[in-house]
């Protein structure tokens, strides 16, 4: 018997609503009190996304995006991810602004006016995904 390697189907619209639930919770100011996180950019969103993905497979033996992941010196990142950026973009639905971080150059994401409210993107998700989502988030805030 022969058994296949798995190969999970990278579902880009779960994927770019994380993105933008994600920024939504550490980029911005929310109407549950949130507050901006002063160290929040591409590296710890990309870590974000990992953990949610990985700790989904660890419990459930399935990602939430199916999205891959390479490994760079600052930690794992979606492959593809300048070009899912760019999707997000030129969609309006998330900015990009570059910023002086100590000795760094840090790309942080941030909400849009398109962005759509944390409910609606979160309506694709089952309850244990978003309660995962939520404890990922509260566990690297």
């Amino acid at each position: 018997m022969v058994t296949a390697m798995y190969e999970p189907k990278f579902n880009r619209e779960k994927y770019q609503k994380l993105v933008q639930y994600i920024v939504q919770r550490f980029a911005s100011k929310d109407n549950t009190g949130g507050e901006v996180d002063p160290y929040f950019g591409a590296v710890k969103l990309n870590k974000l996304l990992f953990f949610c993905d990985f700790t989904a497979y660890s419990r459930w033996f399935e990602p939430i995006t199916g999205a891959t992941y390479i490994h760079l010196r600052e930690g794992p990142v979606v492959d593809n991810w300048k070009g899912e950026r760019a999707l997000m973009t030129n969609r309006g639905v998330v900015a990009m602004d570059t910023v002086e971080f100590f000795d760094y150059r840090q790309h942080r994401l941030r909400p849009t006016a398109s962005t759509p409210s944390a409910e609606t993107l979160m309506e694709d998700f089952s309850p244990r995904e978003r309660a995962l989502i939520d404890e990922v988030c509260h566990a690297l805030r």
